[in-house]
């Protein structure tokens, strides 16, 4: 009873950094939810190593949540530059759970941002197994990794595919954002840049004019630039599926009470 009440307690806390996790500035209070439930169930993991007995090893179910929390807290150092912190806690969740593609990949993107890059492709490459299948959050993690270890080409197709199967696109958005910054110096890109630097001035300003619902204003402002990101990266005005239905759905939450997409804040 005492562990499946510390899972559901860590569960909400873990849920409620997620999204605070992907709101511009809610990084801090994101780390801090997150921080509890590691330490709930860290807490509880020690208790019942210290019985000492077989049989009261830390529930499968646990363990895969304190490693989701790890990843978490991981890649929240990540965002704000404190790599080494962010690949410690990698390195955790990948002794609980060694094949997790989560940790691995964002051990690797660590790796790789603190200038081991040879490590970090070596076991990136060691994923890609013929036949092998990615979903898409295991294909967001390995595109951001693939980024940091200066494979474009591999990031950009692994985060295309998730978003082509209804993954979010911030993580696509910034990638392309990066692959356009390294060819400033060319004419035909600018365009591009531009556009690009505007969709991160959205998403800020999406927090900021509507204080009551900032993840709304969030989402909507980058329903707003797909269009134009889907324009870029495929050449067509067509959006995939997924797509539409969200524009759809966050449209219809927009005109049910928060006004315009950029109206003023309730």
């Amino acid at each position: 009873m005492v562990a499946s009440l510390a899972h559901s307690e860590a569960l909400g806390l873990i849920e409620q950094a997620e999204i605070y996790g992907v709101q511009p500035g809610g990084q801090k209070p994101s780390l801090k939810k997150v921080e509890q439930a590691i330490s709930k169930l860290a807490s509880e993991k020690e208790a019942l190593q210290a019985e000492g007995e077989e049989e009261k090893q830390m529930a499968p179910a646990d363990t895969a949540l304190l490693s989701r929390a790890l990843c978490l807290c991981a890649d929240l150092h990540l965002q704000v530059g404190r790599t080494q912190q962010g690949q410690g806690l990698y390195a955790r969740a990948k002794l609980l759970e060694p094949d997790s593609l989560r940790a691995i990949a964002g051990y690797a993107q660590a790796q790789a941002t603190l200038g081991l890059v040879q490590q970090a492709r070596d076991a990136l490459v060691e994923q890609e197994k013929p036949g092998k299948t990615f979903n898409v959050t295991d294909s967001i993690y390995l595109g951001k990794a693939w980024m940091a270890a200066g494979d474009d080409d591999k990031a950009l197709a692994f985060l295309k595919s998730a978003w082509s199967r209804g993954g979010d696109s911030y993580e696509l958005g910034m990638a392309h954002l990066k692959t356009y910054l390294k060819k400033r110096s060319s004419s035909a890109c600018n365009d591009a840049v531009d556009g690009y630097k505007n969709m991160i001035s959205s998403f800020k300003d999406s927090a900021r004019l509507n204080r009551k619902d900032p993840q709304a204003r969030y989402k909507m402002a980058l329903l707003q630039e797909e269009p134009y990101r889907h324009k870029l990266l495929y050449q067509s005005t067509t959006l995939p599926e997924p797509m539409l239905n969200a524009q759809e759905q966050l449209s219809n939450v927009m005109l049910s009470g928060l006004g315009g997409p950029f109206g003023k804040a309730l």
